[in-house]
Parts: structure tokens; C-alpha cells; sequence
């Protein structure tokens, strides 16, 4: 069933749907500067350890010790706009406990943060969370990725939810 509602001007606006802000086979390398680049070790590098696998784009930390990927957003984001990003890892192992930091960065926004004990049972993550700002279609979001040790994420989507 479509639900209809007025706008504060009183004109009749469908709701939005769901829309994909990326295409998981369009992460690239970023050419912009890493807002976490304060916290890469020396070193660190990600050279070939990243790459669309089973419909997932993979990034394996045993060949890529630091992620920094973007490519435009698919569609518009609204401050307030609820977005979902679904990743998950296998077993999270390192030489000694460490933590994993995942980022989620729109423009120059960073929109979510992740971290995660390493060692881990392997798990799937559903994050939800708001957009504090407007971005219009075309918005650079980056993906952060960096931990110890080597193991294996998996990001399948991030999504502007629908009204």
C-alpha cells in the first residue's frame, strides 16, 4: 500500500524509496585525502587486497593493512535521511589484541564508525543510522577500513531507507 502525506506546502509528495547510495563493484582507491590518515601506521598499505568477490566487495587485511576506498553517491541524502550499511568478517585474529575501526564518510562528513574487538567471532553487521547533513547525488563517500592482523570484511551495501 502507498502511503501519500502533504508537505508543509501543502502539495501531495509520494515518499522516497529505498535507494542504494553504492555500487559495490565501484569502489575505487580514493584520490581524496583519508580523514583518518592521522591514525596509518607506517607502512600500510593497499596495494591488491581488495576486490568485488561473491556479489561483496572484500577487502582482505592480510594484503591490504589500511582501506581508504570512495566513488559517488547513486542518489541524494537529506539531513535526517536513515541510512543502512551491512557488512560482516570472518573469525578477527591479530599477533595481539587489537581493535578493527570501519568508517562510513560522506563528503566530508564522517557519517558512521564501527569498532570492533580483534580477536572476533565472525559476524554480520546491520548499522543504522541518520544523515546529519545534505548531499546531493554525486557526494564522494568513503569507505575506511584498518585493523591487525589478517582477515576478511565484506561490505554488501550502504542505503539511503526509504520515507
Amino acid at each position: 500500500m502507498i502511503h501519500w502525506w502533504f508537505a508543509c506546502t501543502g502539495e501531495v509528495v509520494p515518499p522516497r524509496p529505498d535507494a542504494p547510495l553504492v555500487e559495490v563493484a565501484s569502489w575505487e582507491t580514493a584520490s581524496s585525502a583519508d580523514p583518518f590518515e592521522d591514525e596509518r601506521p607506517d607502512g600500510a598499505s593497499c596495494d591488491d587486497g581488495a576486490a568485488v568477490e561473491g556479489g561483496t566487495f572484500e577487502i582482505d587485511t592480510g594484503r591490504c593493512t589500511w582501506a581508504w576506498f570512495e566513488q559517488p553517491s547513486l542518489a541524494e541524502v537529506r539531513s535526517g535521511d536513515t541510512l543502512e550499511f551491512v557488512f560482516w568478517h570472518g573469525y578477527l585474529d591479530a599477533p595481539a589484541p587489537a581493535q578493527t575501526h570501519v568508517a562510513v564518510v560522506l563528503g566530508d562528513e564522517v557519517l558512521h564508525e564501527v569498532f570492533l574487538d580483534v580477536p572476533g567471532e565472525p559476524d554480520a553487521h546491520t548499522e543504522v543510522f541518520t544523515a546529519p547533513d545534505d548531499a546531493p547525488e554525486g557526494t564522494p563517500v568513503g569507505l575506511h577500513l584498518h585493523n591487525h592482523g589478517s582477515n576478511t570484511y565484506n561490505v554488501l551495501r550502504l542505503d539511503r531507507l526509504g520515507d
